[in-house]
């Protein structure tokens, strides 16, 4: 059986779009751009007073520091300079978060950078050393991957991750969003993501392999076209078990 509250759905917000605001009713976490990606205090603002109104769990999203692609494009920097960065984000997030009554719930790592740390041991190092000088609460990334393994084995606080609008590779990897079908568009098919994840640890590749997965939170993308759609339909769906 499905504990229906149990189950986090989150969605990545703050980043300009334009139906951020009905998303937040469908949704238990939300993680909010700094700056790096896209960003600012405003836009900062913003998120945390609709997170609050609707009673949503927040967490900051650093990323590269590259809003030209999104933050979607790995980036080679010292480690002076990925520091410096990481730490900048943080500084505007909790700077604009001082001023509310809510306690960060947890930080998560954006795009390129999210994907790069499951592989890069020195990178996951340098984003470890830098997190922890903050109220971080807890950490979102994927259950596999060499950062989820840094991170327990210092006795942090990881919350594991999967995504139910993206079809993985067989490398437990996101599959790059320039190959067609890395987007899920169903929402009957994001909702049998989340429900098989859930129920059999596991996850279909997009080549038919079955790949093991859990998690703990499971994520929405805000800009995606179908992200409205999705939610909705999650939410019916859960609300419907409940009965």
């Amino acid at each position: 059986m499905i504990r229906t509250d149990k189950i986090d759905i989150n969605c990545d917000l703050g980043e300009g779009i334009a139906r951020e605001e009905q998303l937040f009713p469908l949704i238990n976490s939300c993680s909010i751009a700094c700056g790096g990606h896209i960003g600012n205090k405003d836009t900062i603002a913003r998120a945390l007073e609709l997170a609050i109104s609707n009673e949503v769990e927040v967490g900051a999203h650093p990323s590269y520091p590259d809003p030209t692609n999104f933050g979607r494009i790995s980036m080679k920097l010292t480690e002076a300079q990925f520091k410096s960065s990481v730490k900048n984000q943080l500084d505007l997030y909790f700077s604009v978060l001082k001023n509310f009554q809510i306690k960060n719930h947890h930080i998560k790592a954006h795009g390129a950078l999210y994907n790069d740390l499951m592989k890069d041991a020195e990178l996951g190092q340098w984003f470890l050393e830098v997190i922890q000088l903050y109220d971080y609460g807890m950490i979102f990334t994927p259950f596999n991957g060499v950062f989820a393994l840094m991170a327990r084995e210092e006795q942090l606080n990881v919350k594991h991750e999967a995504f139910i609008d993206r079809n993985y590779a067989i490398n437990g990897m996101l599959v790059n969003r320039k190959i067609p079908g890395a987007i899920i568009v169903s929402s009957e098919a994001v909702w049998e993501q989340l429900h098989t994840i859930i129920t059999m640890e596991s996850v279909k590749s997009i080549d038919g392999f079955t790949i093991p997965m859990k998690a703990d939170t499971f994520c929405i993308h805000g800009d995606h076209p179908g992200s409205l759609k999705h939610a909705r339909f999650i939410r019916a769906k859960l609300v419907d078990l409940e009965r």
